[in-house]
């Protein structure tokens, strides 16, 4: 019936496993919960083996970081049922009926729940992941079937075991970010339909200003490695400068970005910061690692 994966680093997911538990059990469903462990430290994995008492949950822990890419295609493979369910370690269950209106829609191949995140106001070293969550990710149910590739996020979304594997045959990919990026792309290319339903987790692993901005840079790190073998891949830091290349503007741009850099970076580190300014601080990013790769 139903395989339910979840890829961990360095987070408490007890909770999610036992709500997770609970609502199976009660559903009275063939199912199995699998925890793989990327590689955390010692203090998070000695709690992790706890959680593998009941029958239906499965652990497993890999020494060294494998990356989030591997992880999923491994615990897919692992998996002993046809419907697979994966959910990112820092969510929370908010309804009563999470994996039941999941099943309940079985009969779509791709299923996407969506994103929540709190109404309540962060401290100010959170305050960036929390508005930027807010504004970008927590999508309503309308956006997301609107754009439902664009909108496909690997946080919270049921497919088919056969039909996931079969997509990311042969597809590498290392180090931080824009998988469902990748993924969404891939269902594209193959006319998949993607399924989004109002069916949302709680996203309740808030970074600090240092450790999201930090992800951010990788993340486009990432994206200037998988630009080649994904030319036609929709990131908005892809998009946007194509269209200053295409103007003839790089060079510009390049200078008035830097020159505003500092002001960027306060702004986002201040208890008011601005999306908009995360956008011109990722774009300065690209842009500096592009010329580095172009000259080198």
């Amino acid at each position: 019936m139903l395989s339910i994966l979840i890829p961990i680093l360095n987070y408490d997911v007890e909770e999610l496993v036992n709500t997770l538990l609970g609502q199976c059990q009660e559903l009275k469903i063939d199912f199995e919960i699998i925890l793989m462990d990327d590689g955390s430290d010692e203090w998070y994995t000695s709690g992790y083996d706890k959680l593998a008492i009941s029958a239906n949950v499965v652990y497993h822990r890999n020494i060294q970081n494998q990356g989030r890419w591997w992880t999923r295609i491994s615990l897919a493979q692992e998996a002993r049922y046809d419907h697979l369910l994966f959910l990112d370690a820092d969510a929370q269950i908010v309804r009563n009926n999470f994996v039941r209106r999941y099943i309940d829609v079985f009969n779509h191949r791709v299923i996407a729940g969506g994103h929540l995140y709190q109404s309540n106001r962060p401290e100010v070293g959170y305050l960036l992941h929390w508005k930027y969550g807010k504004e970008i990710e927590a999508r309503t149910l309308k956006e997301r079937q609107r754009r439902p590739y664009q909108s496909f996020s690997t946080f919270n979304f049921c497919i088919e075991k056969a039909l996931f594997l079969n997509i990311v045959d042969g597809i590498s990919h290392k180090g931080y970010g824009h998988e469902d990026s990748i993924i969404g792309h891939l269902l594209k290319q193959r006319k998949e339909t993607v399924n989004h339903i109002d069916n949302p987790l709680l996203h309740t692993g808030l970074k600090s200003v240092d450790h999201f901005l930090s992800d951010s840079v990788s993340a486009i790190e990432n994206v200037i490695r998988i630009a080649d073998q994904f030319p036609d891949l929709e990131i908005k830091a892809l998009r946007i400068s194509k269209l200053i290349k295409r103007l003839g503007l790089i060079s510009p741009v390049q200078y008035l970005l830097e020159l505003l850099y500092p002001f960027i970076s306060k702004n986002l580190n201040s208890d008011r910061p601005l999306i908009v300014f995360l956008q011109f601080y990722k774009l300065t990013h690209f842009l500096r690692l592009n010329s580095t790769n172009q000259s080198g």
